[in-house]
């Protein structure tokens, strides 16, 4: 299995330290093997970012000396590197609100470290885990040829009568990432949504019978539809609305439906 490449940075040494330790005895328990390599500037770390080096990413929000957050950067990573798992670790809860304008696995404060933090990073690695596995795409059946789409690269899908559209961001030639949501794409296919929800995984949620989108692209969430990063609009329907918001619960604030 190839080795998970992760980040910290907080720009407080012993914060830094105590969620470097504490990483460290998550990954122990769970046998995974990785490598952490620690920041105390967030500039400097955002340098390093696009080029693909990390696989996941823990952040503190408020850099003071920097007179910055790290939530413009996650801003970009929303667009630019859909498949970085972001855990954020803060200790102002006024920043809770901001952060989900942006895709992460999940947002703790520094006092519930101990207590939440090992829920963040399974969540993190059971996705990075799948992946490596090869359960990162599906496969579509394009006049009788199939092929395959990644999951990160899938915005939503929408049914037009018998045909299945799959809206997409375009990834350059090399594995190049696109550093804008402007560049997209359709596939298109014959067939009917119970042929592919299913198999797609829990970011994803029908929200209309014409609709199933993907959470991680989710900027805003109005009481009609959804706003992605590409500033698409997918409507909910009332009928699909309930299971929409439990799906968004889940997804952002890791809480379950109480039925």
């Amino acid at each position: 299995m190839t080795v998970i490449q992760i980040a910290i940075c907080d720009d407080a040494p012993l914060e830094l330290e105590k969620i470097r330790q504490l990483v460290k005895a998550i990954l122990k328990e769970k046998r995974t093997e990785a490598q952490i390599t620690t920041w105390t500037s967030l500039l400097e770390l955002q340098n390093q970012i696009f080029n693909g080096q990390f696989d996941l990413l823990l952040l503190d929000i408020r850099f003071e000396a920097e007179k910055q957050t790290s939530l413009e950067l996650a801003q970009k990573c929303s667009v630019i590197a859909p498949e970085l798992q972001i855990i954020f670790i803060t200790g102002y809860l006024q920043y809770f609100p901001d952060v989900y304008l942006c895709q992460h696995v999940y947002c703790l404060l520094k006092e519930d470290l101990e207590k939440r933090l090992p829920l963040a990073m399974n969540k993190a690695l059971n996705v990075l885990q799948g992946r490596q596995s090869g359960q990162d795409s599906l496969t579509v059946m394009i006049n009788r040829h199939p092929r395959l789409i990644l999951y990160q690269d899938i915005l939503y899908l929408e049914k037009d009568r018998r045909k299945i559209i799959f809206n997409c961001r375009m990834t350059k030639a090399g594995s190049q990432k696109s550093d804008s949501l402007e560049s997209t794409m359709q596939i298109i296919t014959y067939a009917v949504f119970d042929d592919y929800l299913p198999k797609l995984p829990q970011s994803f949620v029908q929200t209309h019978r014409s609709y199933i989108a993907n959470l991680n692209y989710v900027k805003f969430v109005e009481t009609k539809g959804l706003i992605l990063f590409n500033d698409a609009f997918i409507p909910i329907s009332r009928s699909y609305k309930k299971a929409t918001m439990n799906a968004i619960m889940k997804q952002f604030f890791d809480i379950e439906s109480a039925e």
